[in-house]
């Protein structure tokens, strides 16, 4: 697919590291020559330096032969601008959008006039999403949702004298708490670990389930952990002012902004949580504000700084969990080594929201891990026996690429137990981790329509 990226930013940035893992055809659009150096390093990335809402730099990054556009700019109004002329001038089949102000997205009117046919994406509100679902399972450090939420993947550090620590990473692998878990990833410090080394505490280690079962398998891995019902947020901006207005019927929040006027904004804002005034590098600050009795710390400000040194601080005061917003990847990195429990970055948030609009129709969703390059995916079974690779065939045969999983079976919404007679059928949903994004378009063969006869 020939895809044009308009903005080398941290999103930019990240999309086309990301899909040019997937193989695909990439052109970046920026003004800043410093952000378009840095991907002239990647193979295969053609850059074009220019105003990214110009027809004439469009025009340069053959904007009228690409299949998908996105624009990513950081301004709202150049994004409206080269969408608009990507789908209009040069029709472009698929347009992907970030707007970040609600006066655009919030106007149905302006909505149905200019970004009607557009996929739009806010990376603020992919990070938003993200928190929840973190804090509907405590402890954990990635989840995501697939097959209309009857699976879920979950990553998650093993605890010291609970299991799995002790086992081999390959005795990972086949273990079962439940009986439709599957284990298909471990990492220590960012590098995935051999099938002979054994699990150790604060590894990283990735599983899918059903939902239902999601609960009954943290329990056997982290043992009884308690609801994280009181809530401190750090930076009254989008992300902190829209999660605090998200949590705050079924939870205790507070919000720390030292911005007064931002401050005053979110207080009037929220119908049942309190906005303080202040620093939140300041431990003084942290205590009027209950740090101790906190069951969650989210540092969310513009600053990553900020965020990682309020997030330490917060631990220090006996913080249960803490997750820091993180723009620049170093940063990221860096947290391995400190006590902060998450890192969440708006980038992969996004890239991940974009994957399963870049495979069209071959995958329903998609969702990128926070370490590696691994991602889950999920996909239909297209055609009957005998016009693909798999319908009717036993789930155990069918010969995958190596460093790819089955995680689950979805029919009829209900999730199989696959013992040694469950076949795929015909509209099956599968959920498939792939170590390495270059091999999913070879998973994706085996479960879509084929020209040539299988039976």
């Amino acid at each position: 697919m020939n895809i044009v990226i308009l903005g080398a930013g941290a999103v930019g940035g990240t999309l086309a590291d990301t899909l040019n893992d997937h193989l695909h055809r990439i052109t970046v659009v920026d003004e800043n020559l410093t952000q378009l150096e840095r991907l002239r390093r990647l193979d295969g990335i053609v850059t074009v330096a220019g105003n990214a809402a110009e027809p004439r730099i469009l025009n340069q990054a053959n904007v009228e032969e690409a299949d998908m556009v996105i624009a990513v700019t950081g301004r709202d109004e150049i994004n409206i601008v080269a969408s608009q002329v990507a789908r209009s001038v040069h029709d472009t089949p698929k347009v992907i959008i970030r707007l970040r102000s609600k006066e655009y997205t919030g106007n149905e009117l302006y909505k149905s006039e200019y970004l009607d046919n557009l996929v739009v994406i806010n990376p603020e509100s992919e990070v938003r999403a993200q928190i929840e679902r973190l804090l509907q399972y405590p402890y954990t450090i990635d989840v995501a949702s697939l097959a209309d939420n009857e699976v879920i993947f979950i990553g998650f550090r093993a605890q010291r004298d609970m299991p799995p620590c002790g086992k081999t990473v390959s005795d990972l692998m086949t273990w079962m708490p439940t009986n439709r878990a599957r284990f298909v990833a471990a990492f220590r410090k960012f590098v995935p670990l051999d099938r002979t080394i054994e699990i150790r505490p604060k590894d990283e280690l990735y599983f899918g389930a059903p939902t239902a079962e999601v609960p009954d398998i943290l329990r056997e891995c982290l043992g009884t952990i308690q609801p994280e019902r009181k809530v401190l947020i750090a930076g009254a901006g989008r992300i902190g002012t829209e999660l605090a207005e998200h949590l705050q019927d079924d939870h205790s929040v507070r919000v720390i902004e030292r911005d007064s006027d931002r401050a005053y904004e979110a207080s009037n804002r929220l119908h049942d949580g309190v906005v303080y005034p202040g620093d939140a590098t300041d431990v003084l600050k942290q205590r009027e504000c209950e740090i101790g009795d906190t069951d969650l710390f989210v540092a969310v400000t513009n600053d990553d700084e900020i965020n990682v040194m309020s997030c330490l601080l917060a631990k220090q005061e006996g913080v249960r969990q803490t997750i820091a917003l993180l723009n620049q990847d170093p940063y990221v990195r860096l947290l391995n080594e400190t006590s902060i429990d998450v890192a969440l970055s708006p980038q992969r948030a996004t890239s991940s929201s974009v994957l399963s609009l870049v495979h069209e129709n071959n995958i329903r969703s998609a969702h990128r891990l926070r370490v590696g390059t691994g991602e889950v995916i999920e996909t239909v079974i297209r055609g009957k026996a005998g016009e693909n690779r798999v319908t009717g065939k036993l789930v155990n045969k069918v010969s995958l690429p190596t460093r790819t999983s089955i995680l689950a079976v979805v029919r009829d919404s209900k999730v199989l137990t696959i013992d040694d007679g469950t076949k795929f059928e015909e509209d099956d949903h599968v959920v498939i981790y792939v170590a390495e994004a270059g091999l999913i378009q070879k998973v994706l063969r085996l479960f879509q329509l084929s020209a040539f006869s299988f039976s």
